[in-house]
């Protein structure tokens, strides 16, 4: 091979070799930005499984939703960047979530509501641990 070539050959396995190191680190850190913002919605949602134990008002758990929600849609924006599947078993278990807790009657006592809300939020709980470890989060 002619010394011409085998730079040219050498410098593209050398731009392969650094685009894919950069790649890899993308992928990093969107996983990392995911996984992270997965136990911000946790946490989220735990804060809402516990708030409608308590003596709180309607508009305390509306909040509380809103909190859900934003955290919901910062998870789905790092997901861009990840496998479609972990994007869809997302979007599909906030949807069942959301089903659920927006067929409570708001005519309904909080303390009546609250099995709902707590069932609602377990199901989404237990869905999200699988999808943490589908994308790998630790």
């Amino acid at each position: 091979m002619n010394p011409a070539r085998l730079s040219a050959v050498a410098a593209t396995a050398l731009l392969a070799t650094a685009t894919l190191t950069g790649c890899s680190t993308s992928v990093d850190d969107a996983s990392t930005d995911y996984c992270e913002n997965l136990d911000t919605l946790r946490g989220e949602l735990t804060s809402l499984r516990a708030l409608v134990s308590t003596d709180a008002t309607v508009e305390e758990v509306a909040d509380q939703r809103s909190a859900v929600l934003s955290a919901y849609e910062d998870t789905t924006a790092a997901a861009e960047d990840l496998d479609a599947a972990v994007r869809d078993a997302a979007s599909g278990a906030y949807s069942s979530f959301e089903d659920s807790v927006g067929g409570i009657s708001t005519d309904l006592p909080l303390s009546e509501a609250a099995g709902e809300y707590t069932g609602a939020s377990d199901a989404f709980l237990a869905e999200l641990g699988s999808i943490a470890d589908e994308a790998g989060c630790s």
